[in-house]
C-alpha cells in the first residue's frame, strides 16, 4: 500500500484528476465491449445459423458521413424453407451472390444477424482495444522528472 500512497501523493492535482477520467472513461468503454460480447454469446445460444446469398447492398445514411453502414437483402434456407431477410448496419458492402454467415430466429419477432467474426465479435474487440487505451493512460505509472545534475554533486563543486 505503501507505494500505491507514494505514487498518489507526487501527482500534481491536475494529473490525478486527468487520471481518474482516462481511467473512468476506460472502464465504460469495457463496460459497452461487456454487453456486446454478451449480447453475441446470446445470438449464438439463441440463433440458428444457415449460409445465405446476398441479392442486394446498398449504402444507408447521408453520403457524407465518415462511414458508410450497408444494408442488405439476402436469401437463406432457413427451417421453414427458402426465406429473404434485411440485414442492417453492416460495415462491409457485400455483393450481388456472396455468401455470408447469418444467424436468424424464426416467428413474429425473428431476426437476422450477420455471422463471423466481424458480424459477431469486431465490436466487442474494437471496443476492449479503446478501452484498454482509456484505461492504460489512468493507471500506467508515471515518470518522475529528475532534476538535471541531481546526484553529481563531486562535478559541479569548484576545487
Amino acid at each position: 500500500m505503501g507505494k500505491i500512497a507514494d505514487w498518489i501523493s507526487g501527482m500534481h492535482p491536475l494529473e490525478m484528476i486527468f487520471r481518474a477520467m482516462m481511467g473512468g472513461i476506460g472502464l465504460l468503454i469495457f463496460a459497452f465491449a461487456a454487453w456486446q460480447a454478451i449480447e453475441s454469446i446470446q445470438i449464438l445460444s439463441t440463433h440458428e445459423k444457415a449460409l445465405a446469398v446476398v441479392d442486394r447492398c446498398d449504402a444507408k445514411g447521408s453520403g457524407n458521413a465518415r462511414f458508410t453502414l450497408y444494408g442488405c437483402q439476402v436469401k437463406f434456407q432457413g427451417e421453414t424453407g427458402r426465406q429473404s431477410a434485411s440485414i442492417d448496419k453492416l460495415l462491409v458492402r457485400y455483393a450481388q451472390g456472396d455468401q455470408i454467415d447469418i444467424y436468424y430466429t424464426q416467428g413474429i419477432g425473428g431476426s437476422v444477424k450477420p455471422g463471423g467474426f466481424v458480424g459477431l465479435w469486431g465490436l466487442p474487440t474494437l471496443l476492449t482495444v479503446i478501452g484498454g487505451l482509456f484505461f492504460g493512460f489512468g493507471v500506467w505509472p508515471h515518470n518522475e522528472k529528475k532534476e538535471k545534475g541531481a546526484g553529481s554533486h563531486s562535478s559541479n563543486q569548484l576545487h
